[in-house]
C-alpha cells in the first residue's frame, strides 16, 4: 500500500521523536503499530532528520527527498524540483 507523502512525513516525523535505547524495539514497535514495514520507517525516519520543515514543501514527491538523503547540497537539489 502506498502511503501518501504527508503521511510518510508524519510518520517519519513521529520514529524521529521516538526515544530509542540500545537494542530496543521502540522503532520496530512503531512501525507495526502503523502496518509499515521496519526498514520503511526506518528510511523515512532518516528522511525526516534530514530535512527541517521548511525545507519539506517544494512540491516534490517523498521520494524525491529520501533520494537525496545524503547529499551534502541536498536542499538546494529539492528545491530546484528536479
Amino acid at each position: 500500500m502506498e502511503h501518501p507523502t504527508a503521511v510518510r512525513w508524519l510518520l517519519g516525523e513521529l520514529a524521529a521523536r521516538t526515544p530509542v535505547t540500545y537494542g530496543g524495539r521502540e522503532i520496530q514497535q512503531l512501525a507495526e503499530t502503523h502496518g509499515v514495514p521496519y526498514k520503511t520507517l526506518c528510511n523515512w525516519r532518516t528522511t525526516a532528520l534530514a530535512y527541517v520543515g521548511s525545507e519539506r514543501h517544494t512540491g516534490n514527491d517523498f521520494t524525491v527527498y529520501e533520494i537525496f538523503n545524503h547529499q551534502p547540497d541536498r536542499v538546494e537539489l529539492v528545491m530546484s524540483r528536479i
